[in-house]
């Protein structure tokens, strides 16, 4: 069987490091948006 080098925790942690404030930014995003146009909040 063929070991897989780059399956390690610490690759683990790297990858999701890299990618939660990506997802969380997405997820602002989205949800700013929707805020501004569907629920009309202007914030005042």
């Amino acid at each position: 069987m063929i070991k897989k080098t780059w399956q390690t925790p610490t690759n683990l942690l790297l990858l999701m490091s890299v990618s939660l404030p990506i997802a969380f930014a997405t997820w602002m995003a989205l949800l700013n948006n929707f805020v501004i146009e569907r629920a009309a909040f202007t914030g005042a």
